[in-house]
């Protein structure tokens, strides 16, 4: 079932990869163009991120983001004796690719892919944005993700989970506050579960969000953080 994710994938790159139109004076030339990441944590594992830039019409992005576990000694951490050989490393394909927004009105519109053949799992998503005047965003979210479970749960229910995901954000630009409402659904589950959330910036890179989620049970669980977030 997951090998369906790299082949929607395979069919976005190879339209984006199309050539321009007969009614073009001229085709623009790409070039192709690579990058690379590296993270190192202080347990001694590593995360590492390799990419290319495809010369395609639109934006598109391919790469693996590949986590290496720590090589420490066994004989300096005795912990490291129960790490199996599955531990050692973990990789996760993945690709983006921007969607032109000009014809529709939006401001934004992507579309990403990932799969990751050690766990069995792949997600394929996409986001649209558009303004309303000068002070509201809005951003429409939906993700569809494949996992396999393994052996059957029942005989009712497949080896497999489906997961689908629907949120609807609102930004008011002028105050810096967000406010967004979402369901999720699974073939596991018989019912929706709705989360609703607000995020508003305090100041500069500092923030604070809360949400209420509902849960498989019938509780609800409510989550309050304060986040920090810098580039440089």
């Amino acid at each position: 079932m997951l090998r369906m994710v790299p082949l929607i994938l395979a069919c976005g790159v190879t339209l984006a990869a199309q050539p321009a139109t007969a009614g073009s004076k001229k085709a623009a030339v790409f070039e192709p163009s690579t990058f690379s990441s590296r993270q190192d944590n202080e347990d001694g594992s590593s995360s590492l991120t390799f990419g290319t830039k495809l010369p395609t019409a639109v934006e598109t992005k391919v790469g693996i983001d590949l986590g290496l576990s720590s090589s420490l000694d066994p004989r300096r951490d005795p912990s490291r004796l129960l790490d199996g050989p599955n531990d050692r490393s973990s990789g996760t394909g993945w690709a983006s690719m921007a969607v032109p927004a000009a014809p529709l009105g939006f401001t934004a519109a992507k579309m990403d892919a990932r799969f990751d053949p050690a766990q069995d799992h792949g997600q394929l998503g996409m986001a649209v944005s558009r303004p309303l005047g000068e002070s509201l965003l809005i951003t429409l979210q939906n993700s569809y993700a494949l996992s396999g479970l393994g052996t059957p749960i029942s005989p009712s229910q497949p080896g497999y989970s489906v997961e689908t995901d629907h949120a609807l954000r609102f930004e008011l630009l002028s105050t810096h506050t967000a406010f967004s409402a979402g369901t999720r659904t699974s073939n596991i589950d018989d019912r929706a579960l709705r989360t609703i959330s607000a995020e508003q910036q305090i100041l500069g890179p500092l923030s604070v969000s809360g949400t209420i989620t509902e849960t498989t049970t019938g509780d609800i669980e409510k989550v309050v953080k304060a986040g920090f977030r810098k580039t440089w």
